[in-house]
């Protein structure tokens, strides 16, 4: 085959991509619900509409702090204006002055924010947004956290080791000599300890009776205590080290090329994710390029690091990163990009599935705790983004077991359905038998998220032309089945585009026999808009595709003709395309074409197709968005009578 390159660039798309013709379902069908009746053209059902992102105007938000159930967010400017944002509302509802401040606290009930004001430490009543006390130290405040059950706040201080604050009464009950220059005060999740990060020395604290337990051989700057507090890491220069909690010792140090970003634990705290600067290397004398940073992980259990693939990383900044709440991804920070990373498996070839773009310097302030959203901090833009996450990636719309990886399904002679989970690397984990009585179906769609719950979901057609929404779970199975239309046997060709006219909402393609396009807008729950006529002179394809975003404007329509040619047609996002072009030929000696989304974990949409002897091959989305030369990715698929 020959492909045709060009260069488009990609932006990021709102909804998940779409299928190949023929694809299929992991239940088997129902015939519980009664008949509606017959109609000539398919009818439709109509829902309701879903919403959209917010940005969130708020002057220099340079410390932000949410409280435990996620409803307020409570950010601070170095100038000392203090504010809360109603995640509701996604509003500031209200501000308060301070002093200029470094650093800001929040108490674990939320009722009270802790702002490093010089040398003072301001109390912020949080429910009325009013000063409430105003401590002083006596000398700089360098860090600060507060004890699990709030009632404590530990202050480090430049040269004053470390202070203890009665929080109701806003007084200095004692002072630990935990020496100088702490950098980051961190406490175990019971409150037994204390760890006075310094650089070349760490004191140890025991909480209950002040004393310093010990100054070394421990080191770091910065660092991280896991959920169960049982591991601290550390950063120092350009290495980490995993230290016992329980007996203080160091258990593993791993080195860097340079200094690496505060670590972030995985929710079950067996593994640690942080990103490297990468290696520098010298082109030329005198001057000196820092390679490409590297998102590395941690297995705590075997002690052993790995970094994800170096030439999926951005070159320009190393950034801070966060894990999502179940731990399924990672955000990494990175100048005006949030790269989202799948993090579901130990293995350290870290997939990347999503670059969410900004037009400023952005960095990951809080997510909410169910990770459906995620905050972006922009000081030069004087905002906040609300960005939904709780979607798949760009180009991941068939992650039917929600590690944000896309996955493939495939039906066998006998009717049964196989999950091949993907590795989001070119490859898929073991299979599993996900399904029965699937040769009942007569086209089978993977629709992205057709109801507006974030999970993929399929449509079905059974013999009768009735068309079925099989809403998915998101842990490889779906919920009951509901009748979504009837009369689509009147149609020759059905695909599902993605967000064919730019509305936020998976659409819906179908052509009729005479050759004419219709588009069915979806409502994003379920069902559909009046239909549009999109095109017409569609019957000389033999096979129309919905790959996902290839174009810069909008989801995109594959299409090959009679001699083998395939076209794209770039989605102009408003329901229409662009100009079509050619991007290759020879395609008629493929026995099935399928565009599954992101097979490879490069954020790209692929291509895989079968050949006559059954070879499977996958043809990776580039860039310039055309298709790279084939590789093969497995063999024996003529069993199969459908791919998706």
């Amino acid at each position: 085959m020959v492909f045709l390159l060009r260069k488009i660039s990609l932006k990021a798309c709102l909804a998940g991509a779409a299928a190949a013709l023929m694809v299929l379902v992991a239940v088997p069908p129902s015939h519980a619900v009664s008949d509606a009746g017959a109609t000539r053209l398919p009818a439709v059902t109509t829902a309701a509409v879903q919403g959209s992102l917010k940005k969130i105007d708020i002057a220099n938000p340079r410390f932000v702090e949410r409280n435990r159930d996620g409803s307020k967010l409570f950010v601070a400017s170095p100038e000392g204006l203090v504010s809360v944002i109603d995640t509701a509302q996604e509003s500031v509802t209200k501000s308060v002055q301070v002093g200029p401040a470094t650093a800001m606290s929040l108490s674990p009930n939320g009722l009270k924010a802790f702002l490093a004001t010089g040398t003072s430490v301001t109390i912020v009543d949080t429910s009325t947004m009013t000063v409430a006390s105003v401590v002083a130290m006596g000398d700089e405040v360098a860090s600060m956290v507060t004890s699990p059950g709030g009632t404590a706040l530990y202050v480090a201080l430049k040269t004053a080791g470390v202070k203890v604050v009665d929080v109701a009464s806003a007084k200095v009950t004692a002072q630990i000599a935990a020496g100088s220059n702490i950098s980051r005060l961190l406490a175990t999740p019971d409150g037994s300890k204390l760890y006075a990060l310094k650089g070349a020395s760490v004191a140890v604290i025991d909480t209950r009776t002040k004393a310093v337990l010990s100054t070394g051989p421990l080191t770091g700057d910065d660092g991280t205590i896991s959920p169960d507090g049982t591991r601290l890491i550390t950063v120092y220069g350009w290495g980490l080290s995993v230290i016992d909690t329980t007996t203080d010792k160091v258990l593993a140090s791993f080195s860097t090329f340079l200094t690496p970003s505060r670590p972030v634990f995985s929710p079950d705290g067996k593994r640690a994710f942080f990103a490297d600067h990468g290696q520098p290397y010298y082109p030329k004398p005198g001057v000196r390029v820092i390679n490409n940073p590297m998102l590395s992980q941690i297995n705590l259990e075997t002690l052993m690091v790995g970094q994800a693939t170096p030439d999926r990383q951005d070159y320009f900044h190393t950034g801070d990163v966060t894990v999502s709440p179940d731990g399924t991804r990672l955000y990494k920070s990175a100048r005006t990009n949030i790269q989202v990373w799948g993090a579901r498996s130990a293995d350290f070839d870290l997939p990347l599935v999503e670059t969410i773009k900004f037009d400023t310097y952005v960095y990951v302030a809080a997510m909410a705790p169910d990770g459906s959203k995620l905050y972006a901090a922009a000081f030069e833009a004087n905002a906040i983004w609300v960005v939904d996450t709780s979607s798949q990636p760009r180009n991941v719309w068939k992650d039917y077991n929600s590690d944000a990886t896309t996955d493939l399904l495939a039906r066998d002679t006998s009717g049964t359905l196989w999950l091949y989970p993907g590795d989001g690397r070119k490859g898929w984990l073991p299979r599993s038998a996900v399904g029965s009585g699937w040769n009942g179906m007569n086209l089978i769609l993977s629709a992205g998220d057709f109801n507006g719950d974030t999970n993929a979901d399929v449509l079905a057609r059974d013999v009768a032309g009735d068309l079925w929404l099989y809403p998915g779970n998101g842990r490889t199975g779906w919920l009951p089945r509901i009748k979504v239309g009837v009369g689509w046997n009147a149609m020759t060709a059905v695909v599902t585009p993605g967000d064919f006219n730019g509305d936020g909402k998976a659409d819906v393609l179908a052509r009729d026999a005479a050759g004419d396009l219709w588009l069915y807008q979806g409502n994003g729950a379920g069902g559909w808009l009046p239909r549009s006529k999109a095109g017409i002179g569609w019957n000389q394809m033999t096979t129309i595709l919905g790959p996902g975003e290839f174009g810069a404007s909008g989801e995109d329509i594959m299409a090959t003709d009679a001699a083998g040619t395939m076209w794209l047609y770039e989605g102009n996002g408003n329901g229409g395309w662009l100009p079509r072009k050619q991007i290759g030929i020879g395609w008629n000696v493929m026995t099935a074409i399928v565009t599954p989304g992101d097979i490879d974990g490069d954020g790209l949409p692929d291509v895989l197709a079968r050949d006559a002897n059954g070879n499977l091959k996958l043809y990776r989305g580039t860039a310039s968005g055309g298709l790279q030369p084939d590789l093969q990715v497995g063999a024996g698929w003529n069993v199969m009578t459908a791919i998706l």
